[in-house]
């Protein structure tokens, strides 16, 4: 038998986590990465690591105001995840 559908409490709680996890790995890996890529002179590489950076922080910043219940923050979750593939 199929399960039923999540409540949208449980479908809410199960997006900020997922995102709290993705932005702050994409925070903290972005941003290890473009300090040692500038340390090691490789500046191209570092503004790369920098946009990596800036794609975690707008996810943190969509989930905080998810979390504030303002439905804007899902635009700005949605909106990270291109800047991260690019």
């Amino acid at each position: 038998m199929p399960q039923p559908p999540l409540l949208p409490d449980e479908a809410l709680i199960r997006v900020l986590r997922v995102a709290r996890f993705d932005g702050t790995g994409a925070l903290v890996l972005g941003g290890i990465f473009a300090l040692l890529a500038a340390a090691a002179g490789d500046f191209p590489f570092a503004i790369i690591g920098l946009l990596a950076s800036g794609a975690g922080a707008v996810e943190l910043h969509g989930a905080s105001l998810l979390r504030q219940g303002e439905s804007r923050g899902m635009t700005w979750l949605v909106t990270s995840q291109p800047l991260l593939l690019i």
